[in-house]
């Protein structure tokens, strides 16, 4: 059975400000899409964690832009 949070509690889960997760909506097709259930929307938690699982660590993230600009020189 699916799990459902409010916009509010992701905020505090992932840690994002209001604009940052406005701007994942908006701008990352990999990001869940919120439902809506009245006027409160929600995110399937996991659909979320599953998303959070498939972003790469910061440290992978540094590596690959370490080696590219490698590769670029």
């Amino acid at each position: 059975m699916a799990r459902y949070t409010k916009a509010n509690e992701l905020l505090a889960y992932l840690g994002f400000s209001r604009s940052t997760l406005s701007r994942h909506i908006a701008n990352d097709p990999t990001f869940p899409r919120p439902i809506f259930i009245g006027r409160t929307r929600r995110f399937d938690l996991d659909q979320v964690e599953a998303w959070l699982a498939a972003r790469p660590t910061t440290a992978t993230a540094a590596n690959e832009n370490a080696r590219g600009a490698t590769h670029a020189a």
